[in-house]
């Protein structure tokens, strides 16, 4: 389902991003990037674009992942926050339209909400590729 797919993970607990590497694997996904820390995400964003992102919001005392969020909300790359604070995360008024997800999460749960969540981003390419072939312009 994922084999053309990338994705990046952001977690600060290594037994965590390790569960997560090995469900993402389980999945399919083609390339898998963890990072433990905002700044080695973020560097990483300045010259890669995966299909989809995991953040945690949490990332230890007084840092979260709001501007990784922020960042990948402005090129509008597909993101979901999972994280121990459930609904209840305090996320920026601008980025609460994105899925959340409680720690722990169902396999299922998450592999469902990706697959949303990346078909939802390639809607608008699949609709502009049809409308080419319509117009003659393919």
């Amino acid at each position: 389902m994922f084999e053309n797919h990338s994705v990046m993970v952001l977690e600060d607990n290594p037994a965590i991003a390790a569960c997560l590497e090995r469900d993402l694997g389980d999945m399919g996904f083609a390339k898998i990037d963890v990072f433990t820390d905002r700044d080695s995400a973020t560097r990483y964003l300045e010259e890669t674009s995966p299909s989809c992102s995991i953040l945690d919001f949490g990332l230890g005392p007084n840092e979260t992942s709001e501007q990784v969020a922020m960042k990948l909300a402005a090129v509008g790359a597909p993101f979901l926050f999972l994280t121990g604070h459930g609904a209840e995360a305090p996320v920026a008024k601008s980025l609460r339209g994105h899925r959340t997800l409680a720690k722990p999460c169902d396999f299922n749960h998450l592999e469902e909400a990706l697959s949303a969540m990346i078909a939802s981003s390639e809607e608008p390419q699949l609709a502009e590729a049809e409308a080419r072939v319509q117009n003659g312009k393919w």
